[in-house]
């Protein structure tokens, strides 16, 4: 898959996210994205994707950290989701493709489809609802 198409798809899987009306109450979601060595994972997207259609997305800091929004509001519907976690390879944000503004490929392949993460949480409106993502590295496939 080329990786123009592979943005592609991940914007018109963006557009889907944060779908819900607009008087539903979001409660607040973070958490950090570790490898398993404990060196923190910045700049991937966190995906949550429940099964009543729902969505929301973080890009994690460079510590590792996110919080979830929703429609650009902070938060997420109460609920239980499906993960995945998307490393951007692109820097630089170069117009054209080269090596040279690729960053190297950190998280293992799996976690970027819902279906391969094994990743799944639960919102819960009465609770602190923070996360600690630990994954394999892609040297770790």
């Amino acid at each position: 898959m080329s990786n123009r198409f592979f943005l592609a798809l991940l914007i018109a899987a963006s557009s889907l996210a944060g779908c819900g009306s607009s008087s539903d109450k979001l409660y607040p979601v973070t958490g950090r994205v570790l490898l398993k060595d404990r060196k923190p994972v910045a700049g991937a997207i966190v995906e949550f994707s429940s099964l009543a259609g729902h969505g929301a997305r973080a890009r994690t800091n460079p510590d590792g950290t996110f919080t979830i929004t929703s429609g650009g509001k902070p938060g997420a519907l109460p609920g239980a989701y499906r993960v995945a976690v998307i490393q951007m390879l692109v820097i630089d944000g170069a117009g054209s493709h080269s090596k040279a503004h690729h960053a190297p490929l950190v998280l293992n392949p799996k976690y970027a489809r819902f279906e391969s993460s094994g990743l799944e949480y639960e919102v819960k409106p009465d609770r602190d609802n923070v996360y600690e993502l630990i994954l394999d590295s892609a040297a770790q496939r």
